[in-house]
């Protein structure tokens, strides 16, 4: 068997001996140009191999980071997840409890950080589509059309976890050497952009979607504060040596 928009050409999956009439079963379609296999189902089937693990995984990878409308893809796992959530509850609690249980629940959800760090900045396709604020718009459509489908399922209370300064993250400080090993400035200058864009988008969801409640939670200004003064949290820096005694 073969993937189908790798350049054009096919991408042949090693150790993957799957009947025809089987492959449909992982596929789901998201949009008229494009199939994303539901990839947790296929890399757990047993005749895959370890080749084919890694050929269907680089294929899937190299797909959503050539796409320039992904919605869809996105958005495929976690509302399956939550639907099967939904219809274990219903099994457990009974339609008309388990209905009321998810209409009074807080739903608590955050996005960007690995946007941007794991995918825009990483992804060079990803930046050869998108300016940093188109692609900041982008994830707004994304997050505003996942939540319409969030509230389609019952969701009415809902927390919006903003941005960090993602510049201050260890691993961003360890990896910039030539700053001297401060904070990456380019990258909280897009947390606080980010940031107002997702309070923006939390006050369209609560005007556009009767009886929701969303508020959007915003960590960058006390997480900078730690940063710039960690004295003031009983957080202090303490180098320690070690004796090598042979």
């Amino acid at each position: 068997m073969s993937l189908p928009g790798d350049g054009g050409e096919d991408c042949f999956l090693r150790s993957f001996v799957l009947p025809a009439s089987e492959l449909s079963s992982f596929f789901i379609d998201t949009d008229d140009t494009y199939d994303v296999p539901y990839i947790i189902t296929a890399l757990m089937y047993t005749k895959l191999g370890t080749e084919g693990r890694k050929d269907l995984f680089d294929w899937l990878s190299r797909q959503l980071s050539g796409l320039s409308n992904f919605p869809d893809a996105v958005n495929l796992n976690y509302l399956g997840y939550y639907k099967e959530y939904q219809n274990k509850l219903r099994a457990y609690l009974g339609e008309q409890k388990a209905n009321e249980t998810l209409t009074k629940a807080l739903y608590v959800m955050s996005l960007g950080t690995n946007d941007f760090l794991e995918n825009y900045y990483t992804l060079p396709k990803r930046r050869s589509h998108y300016n940093i604020d188109q692609y900041q718009v982008l994830l707004i459509g994304i997050a505003k059309k996942f939540f319409k489908s969030l509230y389609g399922l019952g969701a009415r209370k809902i927390s919006l976890g903003g941005l960090p300064p993602m510049g201050c993250l260890p691993l961003e400080r360890t990896t910039n050497v030539k700053g001297g090993n401060e904070c990456v400035q380019s990258y909280n200058v897009v947390a606080m952009n980010f940031n107002d864009k997702l309070r923006d988008l939390a006050e369209e969801v609560n005007k556009e979607m009767p009886g929701v409640r969303m508020v959007f939670a915003n960590p960058y200004p006390i997480l900078m504060e730690i940063v710039q003064k960690p004295s003031l949290y009983v957080f202090y820096e303490k180098v320690i040596s070690y004796k090598l005694i042979l």
